[in-house]
């Protein structure tokens, strides 16, 4: 996926769920630069940097697949 797709998937779900657009970009920004196989050093994943506790509770699928 792009990071012109991604952008465009961020707006997409952010005004499906009633979110700001651009709080949401620029939170995937700051996290991970649209890098969707970031992984930061306490081991934040993807392109908003969850954890896997935090992915366990409100993610999809397996975090180990998550990007």
């Amino acid at each position: 996926m792009t990071t012109e797709e991604i952008k465009q998937l961020v707006v997409s779900k952010a005004n499906q769920y009633g979110i700001n657009p651009n709080i949401a970009y620029a939170q995937i920004q700051r996290e991970s630069s649209f890098n969707p196989r970031a992984i930061g050093s306490s081991g934040e994943r993807g392109l908003g940097q969850f954890m896997k506790a935090t992915w366990d509770r409100f993610g999809q699928g397996s975090f180990d697949n998550a990007f």
